[in-house]
């Protein structure tokens, strides 16, 4: 999946360059960003949901640290924190849409009911986590300070998940 996600997002990145000038957009050092997020983790194949803050470091570095909660399946449900950098790319002839690529760490604790139909999860206790995100994300800004984006990353450790999410982010 991961493999089709940057093909798309490199076939996505052609179209768009083909007559457009493409380079890293920038911003003012110290901008904030809040979100909410949403969307479906491969780890427990549940609902998730989250909130976000972020602040560009640098003219061209984002970094975003994320909170989420998967909702309960077959028994597990998790607790997942991620700081990750993004470096957003921009486009002159679109220049509300940002792609940007993803990279980071994730830490999260794996929430077993014991009591519970398990199904075939690998859990069967409480435990915890540590892993590296990869990924690509891409962000359009519909109003000034206020942007829709969407996610796709894979979590890497002992069993590789994937993670895709959308949600709002609202730039102060």
């Amino acid at each position: 999946m991961f493999k089709k996600t940057l093909i798309a997002a490199v076939a996505l990145s052609s179209a768009l360059c083909a007559n457009a000038k493409f380079g890293i957009k920038d911003q003012e050092p110290g901008t904030l960003t809040l979100g909410a997020t949403t969307g479906i983790s491969g780890y427990n194949n549940s609902l998730f949901i989250g909130a976000e803050a972020s602040c560009f470091v640098s003219p061209f570095i984002r970094i975003t640290a994320d909170a989420d909660y998967a909702f309960q399946n077959h028994g597990v449900a998790a607790f997942m924190l991620n700081v990750n950098s993004h470096m957003p790319l921009g486009f002159d002839n679109v220049p509300a849409l940002t792609l940007y690529p993803i990279g980071g760490l994730s830490a999260w604790t794996s929430l077993v009911d014991v009591n519970a139909n398990r199904g075939d999860s690998a859990d069967n206790e409480n435990t915890f986590h540590i892993g590296l995100n990869l990924g690509v994300g891409a962000e359009y800004e519909f109003v000034p300070g206020v942007s829709a984006f969407a996610e796709y990353k894979e979590v890497i450790y002992s069993n590789t998940f994937d993670q895709t999410n959308i949600g709002l982010r609202l730039r102060f």
